[in-house]
């Protein structure tokens, strides 16, 4: 018997491919590293989590620069409004809502996560 389902959020409820790497080329950017990551070597790295990613495409993986890579994502913006819901979900969330237990499994921050359900108005 079915209990809860879980959704994890990029790639599943929002097609983020190209937001997040739009996201990473601004990190790069504020380093001096223009037009980097190319989608090429971007997509190996999709699903990783955000330190993990920072990790993996830097050319200097000191770990001192990998914390400069991150402080400048704590300070980039990220604009909620370009969440773009995969093709019914939402529809999908309203059918299952009520009858199972709802959760989601990501490797996001937080905040993140927060800032995706009230953009996507999913919250509830």
């Amino acid at each position: 018997m079915i209990k809860a389902v879980l959704f994890d959020i990029d790639g599943t409820l929002i097609d983020s491919y190209h937001r997040n790497l739009k996201f990473y080329r601004e990190i790069f950017a504020a380093r001096g590293i223009p037009n980097f990551p190319t989608e090429e070597a971007y997509r190996p790295s999709f699903h990783m989590p955000l330190v993990q990613c920072l990790t993996y495409l830097s050319p200097d993986k000191s770990p001192e620069e990998i914390e400069k890579l991150f402080e400048i994502f704590k300070n980039l913006q990220s604009p909620a409004d370009e969440f773009i819901l995969m093709p019914y979900a939402a529809e999908t969330i309203a059918k299952l809502h009520g009858k199972y237990k709802l959760g989601i499994v990501t490797g996001r921050q937080q905040l993140s996560c927060a800032e995706f359900l009230e953009a996507t108005k999913l919250e509830q």
